[in-house]
C-alpha cells in the first residue's frame, strides 16, 4: 500500500446507500460508517449532479464537504460529464488522470496491435480514460474503494451496531 494514501477511502454514493432488501427507500450499506470509524480520510464521488436532502443529509454530515465530487451538470449523460467528479478527485489527491487508447479504449499497457474489433492496429493516440478506469486505478495506488472497504468491513466482523453503540447520543 502506498503510504501517502494508506488512510484514504474513496466511496461512491452507491457504496454508501442502496435499495437493500427490495423495500422502498434507501438503506445504508455501512461502508461509510466503517470508514469513518476507522479514521479514514473519506472522499465521496458521484455520477449524480445533485443530492436529495431527504436521503443524503445523514451521510453528508459525516464527511468534509470539500471531499465531495459531482458529475458535470451540463454534460452529465456523457462519459466526459460523468468523469468530471472523478477527475476533480484525482486533481485533489495529486494523481494524474489515466489515459486510454483512442482506438480500443484499453489502457496503453494493454493495447496491442490487434486490440481493435476490426483487427487493424491501433493508431497509438491517447484520450482521457473512462471514470471506471480511474476508479480501478485507485486500488493500485493503495486507496480503498468501496469494494475494498466492504471486504475489510466483512473480514473484521464490524457491524452497524458498533457504530450506533459508539455514536449514539
Amino acid at each position: 500500500m502506498t503510504v501517502q494514501f494508506e488512510n484514504v477511502a474513496v466511496l461512491t454514493t452507491s457504496d454508501i446507500q442502496s435499495h437493500l432488501g427490495g423495500g422502498p427507500g434507501l438503506s445504508t450499506t455501512g461502508r461509510l460508517e466503517f470508514a469513518v470509524s476507522r479514521g479514514f480520510d473519506v472522499h465521496v464521488v458521484s455520477t449524480r449532479t445533485v443530492l436529495v436532502p431527504s436521503t443524503d443529509a445523514w451521510w453528508l454530515a459525516l464527511i468534509k464537504m470539500e471531499n465531495l465530487f459531482f458529475a458535470d451538470d451540463k454534460d452529465r449523460y456523457s462519459d466526459e460529464g460523468m468523469s468530471a467528479g472523478w477527475r476533480a478527485l484525482f486533481e485533489r489527491l495529486g494523481i494524474e488522470w489515466p489515459m486510454a487508447c483512442a482506438d480500443c479504449s484499453f489502457s496503453p499497457e494493454y493495447c496491442t496491435e490487434v486490440s481493435r474489433v476490426d483487427g487493424e492496429p491501433c493508431s497509438g493516440g491517447l484520450v482521457p480514460a473512462h471514470w471506471m478506469d480511474g476508479r480501478d486505478m485507485l486500488t493500485k495506488l493503495g486507496i480503498r474503494t468501496g469494494r475494498v472497504v466492504r471486504r475489510e468491513m466483512k473480514a473484521s466482523g464490524w457491524t452497524l451496531d458498533e457504530w450506533t453503540g459508539t455514536n449514539a447520543r
